[in-house]
C-alpha cells in the first residue's frame, strides 16, 4: 500500500485541493461542494474567509487526497476546532484519517490549549467511531458537537509522569465506540472519563461535562477530585462542594487547597486549605457556596461558572476545575408576546415553571408598574419537580401607557432552605395606531420592539436581529455582521453591543455598537430604523476609527429568511426576472449557486415569497456591494468594502430589509423609492382569479358504487353579468349533461347539478377536466372524483403486541411497543413502508431511527421514543383502524411534558388510503406550544423512491435525485415521492398545513412529513386535531389527483378542529 506524507498546504496545492473537493461528494450529506465545483480559485478565497491554524495535506503519490483545517476556537484562545476533515473515497480506511486528526491533536497540544471540538452528525458513524478511538466525546443533547481533553490532561504531573514512562499509551485508552451520546454519569453528574492502563500503573482522569475541564484525576499513587452535592443548583439557594483525597501510597499525601470563584459564585463556608492523607486512607473536606440570584446567566454553548482548585500536592502544583448547571428556582414569564390594545382590560397568561428536580413552595409577588392593576397580586403555587404551570392574571392598562409592565417578585422553600429571586421585570406593549413601542428585557439581554404588525428581537450580545409576524412567527433574522477576511471565527457573535434608542418621526432608531479586536481602535455602528407598521427597516453601517493608522477591511452582512415559511425566490437577473421554486437545502444550493457579482444583477434587491401573503428580501445599491450571496436560502446578503483614515468616520453602506405583508413586488417597488431616489418601477397588473368551477360536496367522494351525482358551482369574484358555457369530459368517467350554459347577473354562485359514471370499480382518483367559456375568458380545470373504496368490511386483529389492520385491498401493522409505529403496509404481497422493525437502526444522520409511519418530536433528533406508547382498536366517522396514544413524561421532552399524543391509521373497506389523525390534547397546568411531525418512511411499489413532487402556488413542483443532494421540499397542500413503478403521497386534511418531501440521497431514499403544531398555544385542557392521508398509487400523475383531500377533514373525538 502506497505510502502517505501529512504537511502543510501550499498555494500551488490549490488545483490538487479542488480536485479532492469535487470528488469527495460520497459520504457527505447534500453532498461536499453543495452541486458547485470547486475551482483553485475558490479554494483560495475559502481559505482566506477562515482564520486557520494550520490548513493540513495528506499526500500521496503526488496527490492531495486528504485535508484538516485546524481553527481557533470561536469561544477563546484555550480550545482549537476541527473546522474540516475530508479524505478521498478511495483512500478512506488506510489511517489518513487517524494520521490527520493525531497530529491536529499534537499541535493543539504544542500550542497549550485545553481542548480540540469538532461537529459531525449522528449517522456519521464510521467517523464518530474514529473520533471516540482518538479522544472526542460527544457532549449529551447536542447534534453531534464533539470535544477531546487530551490537551488538558498531558498537562497534568501525573499524566507527563505516566506518559513520560509510556509514550505509545496516549491514543491507548480504555473506550467503549457507541454511536451515541456520551452521557456517562458520576454521583449523577456528566462528566467525561479517560482511562489508561500499562502494566501494574493506571491513569484515570474525570473531565466535568459543565465546567469543560479536569475535575478528578486517578493513579497509582492516590486520587483527588472536586465535585458538588448535586449537578443542578438553584440560584440563591446554598448547595456543598466536596473535595475527595485517596492515599495509595506507603507515604503521606500532603496538599494545599486554594479554591476560586467564578464571579457570581461565593462561599458560605469555606474549606480547611491544609490537608494531609495518611497512608491507605482518604478523607473529604467540604464547604458551602451560593450563586447570587442577580447574577447574569452563562450564555448557552459556554462552560459553566467554575469552582477553580489550586492544589499543591507534595511540592507539586496543578489545577481542577468544577462546574454545575445552574437555573432560577422558579422561570417567571408572559406565555407569548402580548401587544395589548389601549386601555385593554382583561386576561394574560402567567407561566410559572419549578427548574429544579425538587419539590417548591412558592410565594410569588405581582407588583403592577405605572397605569397597570393586576389581580391576584399574590400567588402560592406549589409545584412538583420540574412542574410548569400556567396561571391566568387579571389586567387593567391605563390611558397613555405604551409598555406595560409587572413585577414578579418570589420566596421559594426547598427542602428546609429559603431564598428571595432577582426581581423579574414581565412586560407588554400597548402601542397607539401609528406608533412604535419598545422595551428592554434585562432578562433576555435585548431589545423588543413592537412596531404593530411584527415584533423585532435585537440581541446585545452579538447584535442579531430577529423580526416575527404578528402571531410570534419567524419571519427573518439577521445573524451578528462579520468583519475580515478572515470572516470566521466571527469575534463580533460574542460582543456585548452599547446601544441607545431614540424616537424619530413615526417610529425608533436604534444604535448598536461594538469594538473590533482585531483592529485596534475600530469600533463597528449599526443603525436600525424602525416604522409603525412598516415591514422595511433601514440599516446604516459605519466604522468609527480612533487610531493613528488607516484601516482597510470588509464587512460581510449575514441574513436568513424563515427558510421553513419560504415558497419562491425572486431575483431580478441580466438575463431576465427568475422566479423559482425554494428547495431546502438544494435550491438555492452552495455558494456561487446563485450570482455572487452585482453586475449580474439589473436591480438591487432580492426576495422571498413566503407563505401566508408575506415577503422577505433585502434591497441595497449596486455602486455600494462588492459581492451578494444567497448560498443555502441566506436573504441576498452583501459584502462591502472599506478605508477609514484615523481618526475619523466612515459609512460602509445602506441595507434595506423588507419583513412583513406583501410581495416581491412591494420591495422592488421600495427599492426604486428608497434606493433609486424616486424613480418608479413599471407597473404590474394585479393578479386575481375571477372565476372558479367547484362541486358540493368538494371532493366527491364514492364507495362501493360505479355512479355518484353532485351539485357543481361556478362561483364568481365579479359583479359583471355573466354568461358562459361549460364542457365537461374525461376519457374514462362518463358525464351527464356534457355542456351547460347560463347567465347570472348578480355576484354569487350559478348551480347545476350533474351525474358521473365509470364502468371499472377500483380505488382511483379521476379527475373531469372542464373548459369554460364566458365573457370573463376562457378558464380551464378540473374536477376531482374519488373513489375511496370498493366496499366490503375491514378487519381488526391483534396478535402479540402487533395490531393488524386489513380492508380486503391494503393489510398495515402496528406496533405500540415500536414506539407507536404503522411499520408495514402491503397492497397485495408487495410492502409499501420502510422500516428497521423489530429493533430500531439508523437512516444517514437519524440514529435512532423506526422509519415506517409515527409521530416524532423532530425529523432528525427525536425523544418521543422514549414514551410509553399503548394502543387499542377505534371506529371514526366511516374510517376503522387502530389508535396509539402516550403522555409525555420524560424528561427530555420537558416542553411537552403533560400533553397527550393520539396518533389514529385508519382506512376503509376496499381502499388504497390510509387516514392519519392525530390529536394533541393539554393535560397538564401550563399552556403548551408543541410542534410535531408526522413522519412517513415509504417504498412505493416496494422500491425506495427516486424522485419527489409538491404542490405549490398552484403548480406541481418536481425534483428528482440525480447524486448526492438531500433537499427537503415544503407544500402547504400535498407531497409525493415516487419511483419508477409506484408513487405514494401524503395530503393535508386542510390548507395551510406544511407537508414535505424530503430525500436522504441516492441510498436513503425520498420520504414524506406533515407538521402537526396548533396555530396559537394549547391551553390546559385544549385539544388539537389535524387529519392527513396517506395515499398508494400506481403513478405519481394519479397520487397528485388525490389533492382534493385537503379538503375532507375527519371530525373525530377532538372538537376543536
Amino acid at each position: 500500500m502506497p505510502s502517505f506524507l501529512i504537511r502543510e498546504f501550499r498555494v500551488e496545492d490549490a488545483a490538487e485541493m479542488a480536485r479532492l473537493f469535487n470528488e469527495s461528494e460520497e459520504g457527505w450529506p447534500g453532498g461536499l461542494t453543495g452541486g458547485v465545483p470547486y475551482t483553485a480559485e475558490r479554494v483560495l478565497e475559502e481559505f482566506e474567509r477562515t482564520a486557520a491554524i494550520a490548513h493540513l495535506v495528506a499526500e500521496c503519490e503526488g496527490r492531495i487526497v486528504g485535508y484538516l483545517r485546524l481553527a481557533r476556537h470561536w469561544l477563546g484562545p484555550d480550545a482549537t476546532y476541527v473546522a474540516l476533515v475530508n479524505v478521498h473515497p478511495d483512500y478512506r480506511g488506510r489511517g489518513i484519517g487517524t494520521s490527520l486528526l493525531k497530529e491536529a491533536i499534537n499541535r493543539s497540544i504544542e500550542l497549550g490549549v485545553d481542548r480540540v471540538d469538532l461537529h459531525t452528525w449522528s449517522g456519521n458513524a464510521r467517523a464518530i467511531r474514529l473520533y471516540k478511538k482518538l479522544g472526542f466525546y460527544w457532549v449529551p443533547e447536542t447534534g453531534v458537537y464533539m470535544q477531546n481533553y487530551l490537551p488538558a490532561i498531558v498537562k497534568l504531573p501525573m499524566a507527563r509522569s505516566f506518559f513520560s514512562r509510556h509514550p505509545e499509551a496516549l491514543y491507548s485508552f480504555k473506550r467503549e465506540l457507541r454511536i451515541e451520546e456520551d452521557d456517562y454519569r458520576v454521583r449523577g453528574r456528566r462528566v467525561y472519563l479517560y482511562e489508561w492502563r500499562a502494566g501494574d500503573e493506571f491513569l484515570k482522569v474525570y473531565v466535568d461535562a459543565y465546567a469543560w475541564g479536569v475535575t478528578g484525576v486517578e493513579w497509582s499513587g492516590g486520587l483527588v477530585e472536586c465535585y458538588t452535592g448535586e449537578p443542578l443548583i438553584g440560584r440563591g439557594l446554598p448547595f456543598s462542594v466536596f473535595w475527595h483525597f485517596r492515599n495509595y501510597s506507603s507515604n503521606p499525601l500532603k496538599l494545599t487547597l486554594i479554591p476560586t470563584l467564578d464571579l457570581g459564585v461565593s462561599f458560605k463556608s469555606r474549606p480547611n486549605p491544609l490537608v494531609e492523607v495518611l497512608p491507605r486512607s482518604e478523607k473529604t473536606v467540604s464547604a458551602e457556596l451560593v450563586v447570587d440570584p442577580y447574577a447574569k446567566p452563562k450564555p448557552r454553548g459556554e462552560p459553566s461558572r467554575r469552582i477553580t482548585s489550586s492544589l499543591i500536592m507534595n511540592g507539586v502544583t496543578f489545577r481542577l476545575v468544577t462546574g454545575f448547571e445552574e437555573k432560577p428556582p422558579l422561570d417567571v414569564k408572559l406565555a407569548k408576546m402580548y401587544s395589548l390594545p389601549l386601555e385593554y382590560s382583561g386576561e394574560l397568561l402567567l407561566d410559572v415553571e419549578n427548574c429544579l428536580r425538587k419539590r417548591v413552595k412558592a410565594r410569588l409577588r405581582l407588583v403592577p408598574g405605572a397605569g397597570v392593576v393586576v389581580k391576584p397580586t399574590s400567588l402560592e403555587p406549589e409545584l412538583k419537580p420540574r412542574e410548569a404551570v400556567t396561571l391566568p392574571v387579571e389586567v387593567g392598562v391605563s390611558r397613555g401607557v405604551k409598555v406595560g409592565s409587572i413585577m414578579a417578585v418570589y420566596d421559594v422553600e426547598v427542602n428546609g432552605s429559603s431564598c428571595r429571586s432577582k426581581p423579574v421585570k414581565l412586560n407588554f406593549t400597548c402601542p397607539a395606531l401609528g406608533e412604535v413601542a419598545w422595551f428592554l428585557d434585562e432578562e433576555r439581554d435585548r431589545i423588543v420592539v413592537d412596531r404593530g404588525d411584527a415584533w423585532l428581537h435585537i440581541l446585545l450580545r452579538g447584535g442579531t436581529v430577529f423580526v416575527y409576524d404578528g402571531d410570534g412567527e419567524q419571519l427573518a433574522y439577521m445573524w451578528c455582521e462579520s468583519i475580515g477576511p478572515p470572516f470566521w471565527p466571527n469575534e463580533l457573535e460574542r460582543a456585548r453591543f452599547n446601544f441607545t434608542v431614540e424616537r424619530i418621526e413615526g417610529g425608533l432608531r436604534v444604535r448598536l455598537s461594538a469594538p473590533v479586536e482585531k483592529m485596534p481602535g475600530l469600533t463597528f455602528i449599526k443603525e436600525l430604523r424602525v416604522w409603525a407598521s412598516n415591514p422595511a427597516i433601514s440599516i446604516v453601517y459605519e466604522v468609527e476609527n480612533s487610531s493613528s493608522i488607516v484601516h482597510e477591511g470588509r464587512l460581510r452582512v449575514n441574513a436568513w429568511p424563515a427558510s421553513w415559511r419560504v415558497e419562491r425566490l425572486v431575483a431580478p437577473l441580466r438575463e431576465g426576472l427568475l422566479k423559482a421554486g425554494v428547495r431546502l437545502g438544494e435550491f438555492p444550493g452552495a455558494r456561487g449557486d446563485l450570482p455572487l457579482d452585482p453586475s449580474r444583477y439589473s436591480e438591487g434587491w432580492m426576495c422571498y415569497e413566503i407563505r401566508g401573503g408575506f415577503a422577505c428580501g433585502t434591497a441595497w445599491s449596486l455602486r455600494e456591494v462588492r459581492e451578494v450571496d444567497s448560498s443555502y436560502c441566506r436573504l441576498p446578503s452583501p459584502t462591502y468594502s472599506f478605508r477609514v483614515e484615523p481618526c475619523s468616520r466612515a459609512v460602509i453602506g445602506k441595507l434595506i430589509l423588507y419583513a412583513g405583508r406583501g410581495s416581491w413586488r412591494s420591495l422592488r417597488e421600495l427599492y426604486w423609492r428608497e434606493v433609486e431616489r424616486g424613480v418608479r418601477p413599471p407597473a404590474i397588473g394585479a393578479e386575481m382569479n375571477a372565476v372558479e368551477v367547484l362541486t358540493d360536496p368538494m371532493p366527491l367522494i364514492i364507495e362501493g358504487s360505479t355512479s355518484a351525482r353532485a351539485r357543481l358551482l361556478i362561483r364568481r369574484s365579479r359583479s359583471k353579468e355573466f354568461r358562459g358555457t361549460l364542457l365537461l369530459r374525461d376519457r374514462e368517467v362518463g358525464v351527464r349533461p356534457s355542456r351547460l350554459e347560463g347567465e347570472c347577473r348578480e355576484r354569487g354562485v350559478f348551480e347545476c347539478e350533474v351525474e358521473s359514471q365509470f364502468a371499472k370499480l377500483e380505488p382511483r382518483a379521476y379527475s373531469i377536466d372542464y373548459t369554460l367559456n364566458s365573457n370573463y375568458g376562457v378558464v380551464r380545470g378540473s374536477i376531482p372524483l374519488i373513489v375511496i373504496g370498493t366496499g366490503g368490511d375491514v378487519l381488526v386483529n391483534h396478535e402479540d403486541d402487533t395490531w393488524i389492520v386489513d380492508n380486503g385491498v391494503l393489510a398495515f401493522k402496528v406496533a405500540a411497543s415500536f414506539a407507536g409505529t404503522l411499520y408495514s403496509a402491503r397492497l397485495g404481497e408487495v410492502e409499501q413502508l420502510e422500516s428497521p422493525y423489530p429493533e430500531p437502526g439508523q437512516l444517514v444522520w437519524i440514529n435512532p431511527w423506526y422509519g415506517g409511519v409515527r409521530v416524532v418530536s423532530r425529523v432528525s433528533r427525536d425523544s418521543l421514543w422514549r414514551e410509553e406508547w399503548k394502543a387499542e382498536p377505534v371506529n371514526v366517522e366511516e374510517w376503522r383502524g387502530v389508535k396509539v396514544y402516550t403522555d409525555v413524561r420524560d424528561e427530555r421532552n420537558s416542553w411537552i411534558k403533560g400533553l397527550r399524543i393520539e396518533q389514529y391509521y385508519l382506512t376503509r373497506p376496499g381502499s388504497n388510503v390510509i387516514a392519519l389523525y392525530t390529536v394533541l390534547e393539554n393535560r397538564s397546568r401550563r399552556a403548551l406550544e408543541p410542534e410535531l411531525f408526522l413522519t412517513a418512511f415509504v417504498k412505493p411499489g416496494g422500491v425506495r423512491a427516486h424522485s419527489m413532487a409538491i404542490r405549490r402556488g398552484g403548480g406541481v413542483e418536481i425534483w428528482r435525485n440525480w447524486g448526492y443532494d438531500m433537499p427537503y421540499m415544503i407544500s402547504r397542500e400535498q407531497a409525493a415521492v415516487y419511483n419508477d413503478v409506484a408513487s405514494a403521497s401524503l395530503v393535508a386534511g386542510r390548507r395551510g398545513v406544511e407537508v414535505i418531501a424530503m430525500s436522504f440521497g441516492q441510498e436513503g431514499g425520498c420520504h414524506l412529513a406533515v407538521s402537526v403544531a396548533p396555530d396559537d398555544l394549547l391551553r390546559p385542557g385544549e385539544k388539537f386535531g389535524l387529519s392527513s392521508y396517506l395515499v398508494l398509487t400506481r403513478k405519481l400523475e394519479e397520487a397528485l389527483r388525490y389533492h382534493p383531500l385537503t379538503r375532507l377533514a375527519l371530525q373525530g373525538p377532538c372538537s376543536s378542529l
